[in-house]
């Protein structure tokens, strides 16, 4: 099967790897499309030597397709299912495993798609089926992909944010995270104050609703969105960025009492904290780490779309076929573009 591969030091290969075989409870998805995410980028930007113990593995880690072939045991989809996959798993034997709560598992970066285990860059990916998640007729593959992590996990922030009761939220990182979190927040009746440092996607985050666009390298910003809220701050800054430089200022941007998230792997990779400590007492401020949504929010976050006819493609700005790869995260890496999805 075709299968895109990270070799380390910012290359890729395209190439001609063994279709999986399917264990008892496991499912093989044909896949229908997959997607460039901040966390491919990651792997993708890993020297060399870092790289090669996932060398071997498809990138990738948003599975979008058909089921193409069920194993001995499987009891919750079936053969022609149109599903996404939970990308996060774990031991399998845990308690937060046997309740499908994969992220709260002691080991599940053990698991990571793309670095443990094949990724969902390649023509087949096999998942256990306690990670298939039916995805209904009415949305596309498109669709699926945005939901399979940017969205999710997007929702899961303003969740933590919120809990939407209205507000003034500052989103750090308009790529397909943080574009994904201004669509919840406006759809919900928050007032958003967007932040990158290249234009192109400042431009994507006024189109597609931001209150305010703002350039993240002029200097002062904390003062900046101070006196764009009355001089208190926004309730809430949303980080999607992990840039230290971004969490130097975090806790001296949000408002007194105010809520600050750290979101997905921005989160998990960056090597600094948020502080000081002595505004963060003094400022009474919460700080929120988020993941993934949980597989339990999957009809939630749904019914959500539903709702509020969110229109997903919104985020989506290039789409083409799988052997652009090359190309294609060469653009993403540079933080030009929104979401990049590629068509099998």
């Amino acid at each position: 099967m075709k299968s895109v591969m990270f070799t380390g030091d910012r290359n890729l290969v395209i190439d001609d790897i063994p279709v999986p075989q399917v264990g008892p409870r496991e499912v093989m998805i044909k896949t229908a499309v997959s997607a460039i995410c901040g966390t491919d980028l990651h792997y993708y930007r890993l020297s060399e030597a870092d790289r090669a113990p996932g060398a071997k593995f498809s990138s990738g880690h948003e599975p979008v397709g058909v089921v193409e072939k069920v194993g001995e045991g499987v009891t919750a989809v079936a053969v022609g299912d149109r599903v996404v996959g939970y990308h996060v798993s774990g031991c399998g034997k845990c308690e937060s495993c046997r309740s499908r709560r994969f992220k709260d598992c002691k080991h599940a970066l053990d698991f990571a798609m793309s670095e443990k285990r094949h990724g969902s860059n390649a023509e087949f990916i096999v998942l256990p089926e306690d990670q298939c998640l039916p995805l209904p007729e009415e949305f596309s593959w498109e669709d699926g992909v945005v939901l399979a992590c940017n969205f999710g996990t997007a929702y899961g922030a303003v969740k933590h944010a919120f809990g939407f009761p209205g507000g003034t939220l500052a989103i750090w990182g308009m790529g397909p995270v943080g574009l994904c979190a201004v669509l919840i927040a406006k759809a919900v009746g928050l007032r958003v104050l967007a932040l990158d440092l290249t234009e192109e996607r400042l431009a994507l985050a006024r189109q597609i609703g931001a209150d305010e666009a703002v350039n993240g390298s002029q200097n002062d910003i904390s003062g900046i969105l101070g006196k764009m809220t009355a001089g208190k701050g926004p309730d809430c800054v949303i980080d999607t960025s992990g840039s230290p430089k971004v969490h130097e200022i975090l806790v001296p941007t949000v408002a007194d009492r105010g809520t600050v998230v750290l979101v997905g792997f921005a989160g998990l990779g960056a090597q600094s904290s948020v502080g000081p400590s002595f505004w963060t007492v003094l400022k009474q401020v919460k700080i929120v780490g988020s993941w993934i949504y949980e597989v339990d929010e999957w009809t939630e976050i749904l019914d959500f779309v539903r709702r509020h006819r969110i229109d997903l493609s919104k985020v989506i700005t290039h789409r083409t076929d799988v052997d652009s790869a090359k190309e294609m995260f060469q653009m993403a890496d540079k933080g030009r573009c929104g979401k990049v999805v590629f068509q099998w």
